[in-house]
């Protein structure tokens, strides 16, 4: 048997149709299994997204830190002091020394003291000048009540009144009447000074002739039964 023998070109070229062959074989099935993988999922709706539930838990309140006191430091004891206490010092004899006596100056006219003047106190009032002023005031007094005119106005209304009055008396003349403390009734007040000035004064004692003597009285002014 005879062997034919080809040469390398043919050769070469022949295992280069094939492995194109085989190249082009390998993308066509790519190919077919890409569009039928594309066209599967397309066909197939996803299945719709689970619903997860959420639930809010109240998270605990951490505790709120407690603050620890601060230690007090103890109170440092006080360090006693070492005073030195000082040496007495002895106090020096002095001498003693005999008291002299005193000078005796004998007094002379610019040494000899001036007495003071005697100064006599007033004499007070006796008691039979007390007396007699008491009495003459009692007499003033009547007086006034008894001069008292009693307003028609005022008694037509039955006002009565209490009157304190202040008056001047020098020798059986009244002056300077005035109101101390008022009934609040104008008629009652002005009928009380009237009665001051048109009363009949006694005579007063030598004692107290020739002075301005000051009184001071009640006039009452009442309605008469």
């Amino acid at each position: 048997m005879n062997a034919v023998i080809l040469p390398l070109d043919d050769i070469y070229a022949g295992h280069t149709l094939k492995a194109m062959a085989l190249a082009l074989l390998v993308e066509v099935l790519l190919l077919s299994g890409l569009i039928v993988w594309t066209s599967h999922t397309q066909s197939v709706s996803p299945p719709p997204p689970a619903v997860v539930k959420l639930t809010l838990v109240n998270e605990p309140t951490p505790p709120k830190p407690v603050v620890q006191p601060k230690p007090i430091p103890p109170t440092p004891k006080p360090v006693p002091r070492h005073v030195v206490q000082p040496k007495p010092v002895p106090t020096p004899l002095l001498p003693k020394t005999e008291p002299v006596p005193p000078k005796v100056q004998t007094p002379t006219a610019f040494t000899q003291p001036v007495p003071l003047p005697v100064v006599t106190p007033p004499t007070p009032p006796s008691d039979n000048l007390v007396n007699m002023k008491a009495v003459y005031a009692d007499e003033v007094r009547s007086a006034v009540q008894a001069a008292v005119f009693y307003p028609p106005a005022a008694a037509l209304m039955h006002f009565t009144g209490r009157v304190h009055v202040q008056f001047h008396l020098l020798d059986r003349v009244p002056s300077n009447a005035q109101v101390i403390a008022s009934s609040d009734l104008g008629s009652i007040d002005r009928a009380a000074i009237q009665a001051v000035m048109n009363a009949h004064y006694s005579t007063p004692p030598k004692a107290l002739q020739g002075k301005d003597l000051i009184y001071q009285v009640w006039v009452e002014l009442t309605l008469k039964q």
